[in-house]
Formats: C-alpha cells, structure tokens, sequence
C-alpha cells in the first residue's frame, strides 16, 4: 500500500507529506530440500547433509530450525542471496544405524513461518552377513563334477534384495529362497570337468 497526507491551512496553502509504503506479509517462507539432501527413503552412510533454500516473497529469512528426529536445533545460514532468499544447512554426522525422521522449519523477519515436508533418511552400515551351508563343498574340495553353491544371508536390519555369485570372475545372479532380513541364496554350477 502507498499513502502520503495533505493539508489546507485557513488561507488555503497545502503541503503534502513524502509518499510512504507498506507492506503486509502474512505468509510464511517456502523452504524447498536442494542438493546435497539426499532424496526421501534413501539408505546410506552414517551422516545425513541436510540443505534447504528458505525463500520469502517480501520479508528476509531469519532462521531455519532442523527438527531431527523430534529434536529441533538452529541450522546455518549463509548469507542473503536477494534479500529474501537463504541457504540454510547442516551435517549430522557419526550417526548410528537406524531410521531418522526430519523436517525444517524457517522464519521470516515478521514472524511468518512454515515447514518442509518430512523426510526420511535410513542409515545401514552393516553388511549382511553370508555362511556355506550344506551341500556346499568345502574349499579346496577336488574330483566333483558340480558344485553346489548354497549360503545363508541375514542382515540386521534390511531385506536382502539380491545374492551374486562370481563363478570364474563372472558375475550372475543366484536364486533366491525366501524374503526378509533372513534369506538362502543358491546356484547350481552342473557338467565340471
């Protein structure tokens, strides 16, 4: 809005005050997930590099807060790169295996504030654990004409979703039993001479 004020004395002289503006601004900033946020759902190591691009139509961007797990804690900022528009980031690191939940929340200089979408990140960083089982030839076995590949796989916390067998430095894709987190995996490698 703009608006500036007259006024007449008893003679008739006017003056006339500066136009001024104001502003209203009752929305809240639009925090969009950038690079290098990894997307939703995704497996990996044991950090989660959260960064947002915290963007307001009118007011400047005052904070971001990063709610990781239910816990909130201040995010940092970079600098204003139009006046209305931030980077906000962190890096939780040395994290422990399991499921983590986060959002951000960003406020404007007036107060309006908003939040992201809720993301999930699932740190896995045990590798499954495989045993020979029955009939699987010992190693160093001679005289056969086949071989029997057979093997248990578990993991501690995700489902297993494929078992490869390198037979003579080539690689194909073995059959798998089961599903879950506790699978047999087999192949067998038939006419050996």
């Amino acid at each position: 809005y703009s608006y500036r004020v007259f006024a007449n004395d008893s003679a008739g002289n006017q003056s006339a005050s500066a136009t001024r503006h104001a502003y209203v601004d009752v929305a809240g900033p639009t925090v969009s997930f950038v690079t290098p946020t990894p997307a939703n759902g995704t497996y990996g190591a044991s950090y989660v590099y959260v960064n947002v691009t915290a963007t307001d139509g009118a007011s400047i961007i005052s904070n971001c807060t990063l709610e990781w797990n239910g816990v909130n804690e201040t995010m940092q900022l970079n600098s204003s790169v139009n006046g209305v528009s931030r980077f906000c980031f962190v890096n939780k690191t040395s994290l422990a295996d399991g499921n983590y939940s986060y959002r951000v929340f960003s406020n404007d200089t007036l107060n309006n504030s908003a939040a992201s979408a809720t993301r999930h990140a699932y740190v896995d960083t045990v590798r499954p654990l495989l045993t020979f089982q029955n009939p699987a030839p010992a190693n160093g076995t001679y005289g056969v004409t086949y071989v029997f590949v057979n093997m248990s796989v578990n993991d501690s916390s995700l489902s297993i979703d494929t078992c490869r067998l390198e037979w003579n430095a080539v690689n194909e894709t073995m059959t798998r039993h089961g599903s879950g987190t506790s699978v047999f995996c087999s192949t067998n490698k038939t006419a050996l001479s």
